[in-house]
């Protein structure tokens, strides 16, 4: 089984697994399969992957299709396994405040993943 992911290999090679598994955990990410019914029932298809290894595959499956700044203001879209664990993760990031979504997450059927516009104001830095 293979998906023919062409970041299958980096992803592995980043944490430590083989290209199989990264393309098997694609592959039923993609056909919308959630993190803990894999981690927990597709055990034999993953090769034992848990579910921290298996959301580090997913992590690394967003991907912005606009970037857009605008003085102290960003925007983001793109497509996500979970736009809101995304938002999460910007808004814990000291260089954004006031992360927010600018619009209604939506799934995007080819890819089967959350489309989302992601908005947020740079946070000022200290002069250096």
């Amino acid at each position: 089984m293979s998906t023919a992911y062409p970041h299958a290999p980096t992803i592995a090679r980043e944490l430590g697994v083989s290209v199989a598994q990264v393309e098997k955990t694609v592959a039923l990410l993609a056909d919308g399969a959630t993190i803990p019914f894999i981690a927990r029932y597709r055990k034999e298809v993953t090769g034992n992957l848990d579910e921290v290894q298996i959301a580090a595959v997913d992590e690394r499956r967003t991907y912005l299709t606009e970037l857009e700044v605008k003085g102290e203001t960003i925007r983001m879209v793109g497509l996500t396994g979970s736009a809101t664990a995304l938002l999460g993760l910007i808004a814990k990031s000291s260089s954004f405040r006031d992360v927010s979504f600018e619009s209604s997450i939506t799934r995007d059927p080819k890819s089967n993943r959350e489309r989302f516009d992601i908005g947020a104001h740079i946070a000022k830095r200290g002069k250096l």
